[in-house]
């Protein structure tokens, strides 16, 4: 007869070779613990909440389980410990984070030697996170959320790889090869077809005043002033970074969902 079960974290398929060493064996529930949906026998997380659904079985047949909340140590088995093991959310981070890390530092590197490819590289990066997560812990069945945040966090560190990336090529282009001279021509350059290119778009609205004009002025001065110079980009960078992350979060959402299919099918 199985004793009460106990609560602990939950630990992750990469930590079974421990656990049999220790002398006990793993087993699956056959209903979530969190929302009482029905698994499969190879399902170790629910498709529906992302739970982890393992257990330790003692030889002895004292049943521990690990799907709740708790972190008493002092009950896991030789070896094991609170630490790295899965969370509540379904989401063992230690493998997670190896796995954004190796996801994300190609995409950033991609990103700022070609940034037109940004919308590719954090669609790729957080597909490729989702997947190597579930290669790790051999998991047949990650949930739409929990790919979804392993796909932000992919997003996120991409990002400020990103970012760190180009603020160092823009400081070594302009204090140690001297190319501040070019920088701030191309800046003017720019600003300059922009006002040109807004003031084409006024006029073929019959939009053609003394007001405009002065309008248009004050903003070419404003962007060419010091605090435009930094300030612009840094706006432009941080909106593209937003629209990023979210295309990273949706397509390790739909990375995870069609590695579910997937291997459901194959089941």
């Amino acid at each position: 007869m199985r004793e009460k079960p106990l609560s602990f974290l939950v630990p992750v398929s990469i930590y079974i070779e421990n656990a049999v060493a220790s002398g006990l064996r793993p087993a699956l529930e056959l209903t979530c613990r969190r929302c009482n949906d029905t698994l499969r026998e190879q399902d170790r997380y629910c498709a529906s909440c992302g739970l982890p659904q393992l257990l330790y079985v003692a030889a002895e047949g004292m049943v521990m389980s690990v799907s709740g909340g708790g972190s008493e140590e002092a009950a896991l088995p030789s070896g094991l410990t609170a630490r790295g093991l899965g969370s509540s959310s379904g989401i063992a981070w230690r493998a997670a984070l190896r796995a954004v890390l190796v996801a994300a530092i190609p995409a950033s590197l991609l990103c700022s030697a070609f940034p037109g490819s940004g919308i590719l590289c954090m669609a790729a990066a957080a597909a490729w996170a989702v997947n190597l997560y579930a290669r790790r812990l051999h998991a047949t069945t990650i949930s739409t959320g929990a790919g979804a945040r392993i796909g932000l966090v992919t997003g996120l560190t991409a990002i400020w790889m990103t970012l760190g990336l180009n603020g160092a090529y823009v400081w070594f282009h302009r204090f140690v090869l001297h190319g501040g001279a070019q920088m701030e021509a191309d800046w003017t350059s720019f600003v300059d077809q922009s006002m040109q290119m807004n003031q084409e778009i006024y006029s073929r609205l019959g939009v053609n005043s003394a007001q405009l004009t002065q309008e248009l002025q004050l903003q070419r001065l404003s962007m060419l002033s010091a605090e435009g110079r930094a300030g612009f980009p840094l706006l432009f960078f941080f909106f593209s970074a937003l629209f990023l992350v979210l295309f990273s979060l949706i397509s390790g959402a739909i990375s995870a969902r069609f590695l579910t299919s997937s291997n459901r099918k194959r089941a």
